[in-house]
């Protein structure tokens, strides 16, 4: 079921698959132990970074940082071109929340090694 769950969205896997294990837990009446919990409380601050890092700066700050209505300059699709260190540091963010998930649970994007019972 996890592994599964974890392919619903490729924003939040991580949030999905955590959740179905811990329903897991739930179903099997188990508890974790508490490194495990631990573990998961720091992939899903991962996820947390890394999914707040791709919805400001690759899918909300274009639209929240220039206006519904503004119509973009020549040359330029996004108001923080004019700020390049920005750019950079939410790529930084979000590769670092990625990096720890992936360090974690194996894999970036759609995770499995978190399992039900610890």
């Amino acid at each position: 079921m996890p592994s599964i769950t974890a392919r619903i969205c490729g924003i939040c896997p991580v949030s999905h698959l955590l959740a179905s294990v811990k329903a897991c837990d739930g179903i099997m009446a188990v508890r974790i132990p508490a490194a495990a919990s631990k573990l998961r409380e720091l992939l899903h601050c991962a996820q947390f970074v890394q999914s707040h890092a791709l919805s400001f700066f690759h899918l909300s700050a274009p639209i929240s940082c220039s206006g519904w209505t503004t119509t973009p300059r020549s040359g330029t699709w996004w108001p923080l071109e004019e700020h390049p260190d920005a750019l950079r540091d939410g790529i930084a963010l979000r590769k670092f929340g990625q990096q720890v998930i992936e360090r974690l649970a194996k894999e970036r994007i759609h995770p499995s090694w978190t399992v039900p019972g610890g």
